[in-house]
């Protein structure tokens, strides 16, 4: 492997590097915002640490209840869980920085292989996890 030399120049004008790894807490699913003792742990974090944003993914999954099919093609929508969590966020003063991954199942069809996978497979197989004997 072929070495790296750097080279600074000590004159160059000075910029500001901020430390935007300070800024951010991750925070998995955007359900588990909804529960008090999550609110309880983000306040503090806000406190005593500074943190602007909070991370999360699964902002559309299903525990969300964003969206409902009431018949076969027609869907109702429900943003009520979304409103909370964003109002909650913004009223400690920090914003969501949200990760889109997962679609929604209730509009997505499974396959035939997919259903014959989950009716075969438990929950935690289906998610890639060993289920316990």
């Amino acid at each position: 492997m072929e070495n790296l030399k750097f080279y600074v120049d000590q004159n160059a004008p000075k910029t500001k590097f901020d430390h935007y790894w300070e800024k951010c807490v991750g925070a998995c699913h955007a359900y588990t915002a909804l529960r008090e003792d999550y609110r309880m742990m983000l306040r503090k974090a806000k406190k005593d640490l500074g943190f602007q944003y909070v991370r999360f993914h699964g902002l559309f999954n299903d525990q969300m209840s964003v969206v409902r099919e009431v018949e076969p093609g027609k869907y109702e929508y429900n943003f009520v869980n979304i409103d909370n969590i964003f109002d909650f966020l913004l009223s400690i003063d920090m914003k969501p920085f949200v990760e889109f991954l997962y679609p929604l199942s209730s509009v997505l069809r499974p396959s035939a292989d997919e259903i014959r996978f989950r009716q075969e497979h438990p929950p935690a197989v289906r998610r890639g996890k060993r289920a316990l004997p």
